[in-house]
């Protein structure tokens, strides 16, 4: 749609980007280009499979704070200044779909389409970094260690039935074992 940006994965693993975060620093860099620039308003999702449970890991980020990562078991988002986290923990190797929509100050996090908590945040600008999938910042210990999908970027804060909508059209496609 014209709001939202998604990307495709072409590969051996059923067009899933796998990373493998202590194989050379995997990562996707995504180079700045007019249909990336997000303000105030912006929603980030994914469907994502984590391998590795513990610590800190990037999902999908643009650096200056507008980011979406794990970080040991929740759903984070750090402004710059200030850090909000998720309600429900993500602590099993399954597939799940996670989102972060940010309006105006308010942040709020979706896990599997259910609102799981948010908070204040203020301090996202527009900016010209790159989008980093499977990184949240440039050290080398927040890589993504699984399996990531679907990766969509929109301009906007979608609405909880949009969010609610878009888990349940990819559900049956991220079936677990």
């Amino acid at each position: 749609n014209r709001d939202g940006l998604g990307f495709y994965f072409e590969t051996d693993t059923n067009n899933v980007l796998r990373l493998n975060a202590f194989i050379d620093g995997e990562k996707l860099v995504i180079p700045h280009t007019k249909s990336l620039s997000i303000g105030a308003d912006f929603t980030l999702e994914a469907w994502v499979k984590l391998k590795d449970l513990s610590d800190y890991r990037g999902i999908i980020s643009k650096r200056s704070g507008t980011n979406v990562n794990y970080d040991d078991g929740k759903l984070g988002s750090y402004d710059g200044s200030s850090e909000v986290l998720s309600n429900a923990t993500i602590n099993d190797n399954n597939w799940h779909h996670v989102a972060q929509v940010h309006s105006g100050t308010t942040t709020t996090f979706y896990i599997d389409g259910d609102v799981s908590g948010g908070g204040t945040q203020s301090n996202f600008a527009e900016n010209t970094h790159p989008v980093e999938i499977g990184s949240a910042r440039t050290d080398s210990n927040d890589l993504w260690d699984g399996l990531i999908d679907e990766v969509k970027i929109y301009n906007r804060a979608l609405s909880a039935d949009e969010i609610t909508k878009n888990y349940k059209h990819q559900k049956g496609k991220h079936k677990n074992d």
